[in-house]
């Protein structure tokens, strides 16, 4: 989505882009094959075949050797790097096996040199590069941080209207929290937010918290099981896969996002943000990088009665409520443009 949006900025300026990646249709212009060692030759040839001007490689290191190997041909030809996610995840469930950090050793050294001779590296934070450096031993000397962007919501729906959709009408307030249920890091912030459903219940009884994202193995049976410990009957619904975030979040009264230790800024979030909602947030990681408290949301520790306490504050104070909503989208607007972005990139690349 990052990279697909992104190229449509690019295109929105002028410019001429081909994306190419493993992950594209079938057949599709600038696919490149599954396998690792036949897509770095494949992706070489690539570049000798279109000669492009900048190498916008992002997330996957391994995709700068060709990207530099055709800089020794077109030595004018500027690289550029974009982090999107940490380098390392301290466990943050019970049980949750050792997490290696993804470069050691001699993949680090080569990740280093490889990054090194970018002309700059991008990070959605500063936290990421301290990261790097701490669980990696990677310096990189020219880096620059960039926020991803975000495509603004064009829809004629109401939140009534998704309320009714999606059987939440009866709900007051209603919360959600959205976040692939396949990383441990993102279940312990949702795991949280069921919680704190029992405190909130006792002031809000009719309130519900619907939990979104792609339900894959335990995990969604652990968090299932302690929604029903704490015997939340219908207040927590699991909606698994969502096939319309915009509906989801139009129909929310307030956002939570509490996923612990992302060095990121959570697409989730910047989402929820475009849609004018009021956000609580876990005050760790990477969100306080664009979630300011008391300004465009809420900040509270990883706390299960700081967050309860926080929803139900806000939840009672519809007045400030809506104020954090409108500066949400305000700053979204402002610094997650997907245009300006692509401009700030560009001139990162000239550096």
């Amino acid at each position: 989505m990052h990279v697909s949006q992104l190229a449509q900025a690019y295109r929105r300026a002028g410019h001429k882009v081909m994306v190419f990646s493993s992950e594209s249709p079938t057949g599709a212009p600038g696919r490149l094959p599954e396998n690792r060692l036949l897509r770095l030759p494949a992706f070489f040839l690539e570049l000798l075949k279109t000669g492009p001007d900048v190498i916008h490689v992002n997330a996957q290191i391994h995709m700068l050797i060709p990207a530099l190997l055709y800089n020794l041909f077109n030595a004018k030809a500027r690289i550029l790097f974009n982090f999107h996610t940490q380098p390392y995840i301290a466990p943050a469930l019970p049980g949750s096996p050792p997490q290696k950090p993804s470069y050691s050793g001699l993949s680090g050294r080569i990740a280093q040199f490889l990054l090194n001779r970018c002309v700059n590296v991008v990070g959605p934070s500063p936290l990421l590069f301290s990261d790097l450096e701490k669980t990696c031993r990677i310096t990189v000397r020219r880096h620059v941080i960039i926020p991803p962007g975000v495509d603004m919501p064009e829809t004629a729906a109401t939140p009534a209207a998704c309320k009714e959709k999606l059987r939440l009408a009866k709900y007051r307030p209603v919360f959600s929290t959205i976040g692939v249920l396949s990383y441990d890091w993102k279940v312990a912030g949702h795991k949280m937010c069921i919680e704190a459903m029992p405190l909130i219940l006792e002031k809000y009884p009719d309130s519900v918290l619907v939990v979104a994202g792609r339900e894959t193995g335990k995990h969604t049976e652990y968090l299932k099981d302690i929604a029903d410990k704490l015997m939340l009957g219908g207040h927590v619904i699991f909606a698994g896969h969502v096939a319309s975030i915009t509906e989801l979040l139009l129909a929310t009264d307030i956002y939570l996002h509490m996923a612990l230790y992302e060095s990121t800024t959570p697409m989730a979030v910047l989402e929820a943000m475009t849609h004018g909602k009021p956000i609580i947030g876990v005050n760790s990681g990477g969100l306080p990088y664009s979630l300011k408290n008391g300004e465009t949301g809420l900040l509270v520790p990883p706390d299960i009665k700081a967050l309860a306490q926080a929803a139900i504050s806000l939840a009672g104070n519809p007045v400030l409520a809506a104020q954090l909503g409108r500066n949400a989208k305000a700053h979204v607007l402002q610094n997650h443009n997907w245009d300006k972005i692509a401009e700030s990139l560009l001139s990162a690349a000239a550096r």
